[in-house]
């Protein structure tokens, strides 16, 4: 049986969001913008269901695109978001709309959220989940 990808919001501010991801023993932590509204390339992806869809991206190599809700693969007129990916980031200015993943988290000197080792996060995701699968998610906030 395939695991879930269960990614539970943890700490959210104006400077981002923090979630537990959790796929069977396995437990990364994510980074996403704040919630806004929904609005493209700059908010957190909605709390739901969704399908993790395998997407081969030139910039994250193989990783997966969230379908659900409001959010699709490719741009489509039907949803109001689009390729909301799984990839390397550490901080909210490497993602988009996307999860950035990382083995832990903190706040910087700063106060901003950042997570860490995302590259060795993405490889430790991808030994879990094989790259050409489907899977469902969950996102859940606090």
């Amino acid at each position: 049986m395939k695991p879930t990808v269960s990614i539970h919001r943890i700490k959210m501010d104006e400077t981002g969001c923090v979630s537990e991801v959790t796929i069977g023993d396995l437990k990364l932590y994510g980074m996403e913008q704040p919630w806004r509204n929904n609005k493209s390339s700059i908010s957190c992806i909605p709390d739901g269901q969704y399908i993790l869809v395998p997407h081969e991206s030139g910039r994250y190599g193989d990783t997966w695109a969230f379908v659900g809700g409001t959010v699709s693969h490719y741009k489509d007129r039907s949803a109001s978001r689009y390729a909301c990916l799984i990839h390397a980031g550490n901080t909210v200015s490497d993602v988009r709309g996307c999860l950035a993943l990382g083995l832990d988290w903190t706040t910087t000197s700063k106060g901003n959220l950042f997570v860490s080792s995302s590259k060795k996060a993405m490889e430790m995701l991808r030994k879990k989940l094989d790259t050409n699968e489907w899977y469902h998610a969950e996102i859940n906030s606090f």
